[in-house]
């Protein structure tokens, strides 16, 4: 890119302003720099799956995955059933899991977090469009979650939650894409972020 300057933040990778990503099972680790910023903001992550008609639980494993042990979120399908976990910096760990299993063939398994004042905000888990679950998130990070990377289909390095523990990677075949679409930070709507969240 020219001219060509040293200046922070001029000519820089504009990639992370995205309020869409597509990535598909088995990626490698995408780096923070450009993962999905879910910090402060309203979010949806939606994973298209398809479950095996199989007794007991047809699909299961990591969905998505970000950060560690020190801090991150992880989404993922454990006994047939869709959680989602969020480990605060190491200290508090909030997980919430569906009401019910996951339906056998195609599905989309969606979790919707809405703020619900300054860094804090409820997580409604649904299968399609039917609700499954719900539940609060009392303080979310500010920043990053540390220089571990996303990751899509599996967990990388150590557990975000102490209950998912591995690098699980999810049933083959049964993870077709994960969606991750993000609104604007809180009292702040920059150009990039004008359209909010993408419709299904």
């Amino acid at each position: 890119m020219l001219p060509v300057t040293n200046r922070a933040g001029v000519g820089g990778d504009t990639r992370y302003r995205r309020n869409r990503h597509e990535f598909l099972p088995g990626i490698g680790t995408i780096p923070q720099i450009v993962a999905p910023n879910l910090s402060d903001r309203e979010w949806v992550i939606r994973a298209e799956l398809l479950v095996p008609d199989v007794a007991g639980g047809g699909a299961g494993g990591a969905l998505v995955a970000h950060g560690s042990h020190a801090g991150g979120y992880i989404a993922y399908v454990d006994g047939g059933r869709l959680y989602f976990a969020y480990n605060q910096l190491g200290s508090v760990l909030t997980t919430i899991g569906a009401e019910v299993e996951l339906p056998p063939g195609p599905v989309e398994a969606r979790i919707v977090f809405a703020p619900t004042g300054p860094h804090a905000g409820d997580i409604e888990l649904y299968y399609g469009d039917v609700p499954v679950g719900a539940g609060h998130i009392p303080r979310t990070t500010l920043v990053t979650f540390g220089m571990h990377g996303l990751a899509v289909g599996y967990q990388r390095g150590s557990a975000i939650s102490s209950r998912f523990e591995g690098k699980r990677p999810f049933t083959a075949g049964a993870l077709l894409k994960v969606v991750i679409e993000t609104g604007p930070r809180r009292g702040r709507v920059p150009a990039e972020d004008r359209a909010g969240l993408g419709s299904q």
